[in-house]
């Protein structure tokens, strides 16, 4: 920030997000947002980094010299891993947003949320897995979301290429494929083929519907 690093530990909670506190200048950053909510930084936001969130066997497949950080050791010499069970007990803690009548879906229902075109829109993972891929436009831009093969890892993409948009659809695999129907050219996973143009990757974030919602009131919901 401004040419200095900054140095985080984890100071508390606040509505199940992490709040991050540096110990430069001692100010509170909400996880969420990337925001610093209180002390001398306060208002001054950091810079979003793009990332993927996938299973270790999609990350070794596509990037096979990839580096792996070593879990820290616990007391016990043993890496401290999270419990089996911790989205239950997530799920069980109490959410301080208060829920709004008409609230299209429950407090803790999982969404993939989406921004384009300064358009937020947030789609239930339920219906996702329901239908394995989803076509809609977000801000005016078409865009391809899909499940990987173990039905864990989330991915999307921008399906208008040099000016013009495709007519996508997802071919189950192994290997999955992403075809455009009018074509029959085909990508991969990772959006990338050996003689076409990479499909312009759309960053996801899989988080609790009400979180979402605190962050992004002017957001829209995909229901169909």
């Amino acid at each position: 920030m401004d040419g200095r690093k900054l140095h985080f530990h984890i100071g508390g909670l606040n509505n199940e997000n992490v709040l991050l506190q540096d110990e430069e200048t001692g100010s509170w950053w909400q996880q969420a947002t990337g925001e610093a909510i209180l002390g001398p930084m306060a208002g001054r936001g950091l810079q979003a980094v793009d990332f993927d969130e996938v299973t270790f066997k999609t990350w070794r497949k596509e990037h096979p010299e990839g580096l792996v950080l070593r879990p820290a050791p616990s007391q016990g010499g043993r890496p401290k891993v999270a419990a089996k069970n911790w989205e239950r007990s997530a799920e069980a803690m109490p959410v301080v947003t208060p829920r709004v009548a008409g609230d299209p879906l429950p407090p803790h229902s999982l969404v993939l949320g989406v921004e384009r075109g300064g358009t937020f829109k947030a789609y239930p993972f339920d219906r996702l897995k329901e239908r394995g891929w989803i076509v809609d436009t977000v801000g005016g831009i078409p865009i391809l979301l899909l499940l990987g093969e173990q039905r864990r890892t989330v991915r999307a993409f921008e399906t208008r290429i040099e000016g013009r948009t495709l007519s996508l659809t997802v071919k189950p695999g192994p290997p999955l494929q992403i075809v455009d129907q009018g074509t029959g050219d085909a990508w991969d996973f990772a959006g990338n083929a050996v003689t076409l143009p990479s499909l312009p990757r759309v960053q996801v974030l899989k988080v609790y519907w009400f979180e979402w919602e605190a962050e992004h009131r002017t957001t829209e919901v995909f229901l169909e």
